[in-house]
């Protein structure tokens, strides 16, 4: 089944030409029925794609599922890059992206695919529990990692805990590709983190550069070097926890 960094790159370059095609045939379009058709679009394909993933979960689907399922995931990524597309050739691109619908959009995108992920966790135990044993970590933080994801999905709908969830799930995916590089594993197999990443990221460009009303450049700059002091702090929560982590499991292992 399509996989891997490659795909990803593609799926998302193929949404940003057809969102620059789209923006020439559509100037007349307000911004606001952009954003709610693009609102609208996304709940549908995450309705259907949930929908399968709770079918495969819990209980063997047949092979057409499992297509289908990859085929709406690769129309769901591509609308996502549309929007950015056409966002790039409006007069102001800043108008469209601001939109709530937008945010609200890729706001559900990432906090349903991480309920699915810690959900799909629980249901695979055996499988995780291997995996997370031979890359040096504990069954607790696996626990711990399930109940996060979980937890982190609903407080990225809550305006108290959105930004916290954001911080979370920036580690995650973090300590994910790192797990993925300590262990020796094929960039393909941090193709799911680096695509939220890429969702993460997307969600703290409109934060920064869609602010309510006027902004001056020094405020801009400001929210850009706070945005990247985050983003290097929590590689480094991650880059220091998987240390930590491996380190603890070694001892344990060593005072058995």
């Amino acid at each position: 089944m399509f996989a891997g960094v490659p795909y990803l790159i593609s799926i998302l370059f193929v949404g940003l030409v057809i969102g620059t095609i789209l923006a020439t045939h559509a100037r007349s379009w307000p911004d606001s029925e952009v954003a709610r058709a693009f609102y609208r679009l996304t709940a549908f394909l995450l309705t259907v794609s949930f929908s399968l993933s709770v079918w495969r979960i819990l209980g063997p689907a047949p092979k057409v599922v499992v297509v289908v399922a990859t085929v709406f995931g690769g129309v769901l990524s591509v609308s996502f890059a549309t929007i950015f597309g056409m966002a790039i050739r409006r007069d102001d691109s800043r108008r469209l992206l601001g939109q709530p619908q937008v945010l609200d959009a890729i706001r559900m995108t990432v906090a349903l695919t991480f309920a699915i992920a810690g959900i799909g966790k629980a249901f695979n135990m055996p499988f995780m529990t291997e995996f997370f044993v031979q890359s040096g970590y504990s069954i607790t933080f696996l626990h711990f990692i399930m109940i996060a994801e979980v937890l982190g999905a609903v407080g990225l709908l809550l305006p108290w805990a959105f930004f916290p969830a954001v911080l979370g799930f920036t580690i995650d995916m973090f300590g994910a590709i790192v797990t993925h590089v300590h262990n020796g594993d094929p960039l393909d197999d941090s193709a799911g983190a680096i695509s939220m990443l890429i969702r993460i990221a997307a969600i703290a460009a409109i934060i920064v550069i869609t602010p309510e009303g006027e902004t001056t450049r020094r405020s801009l700059r400001s929210k850009v070097l706070i945005a990247s002091c985050a983003t290097i702090g929590c590689l480094a929560i991650a880059i220091s926890g998987s240390f930590i982590l491996h380190a603890v499991g070694s001892n344990q292992q060593f005072g058995r």
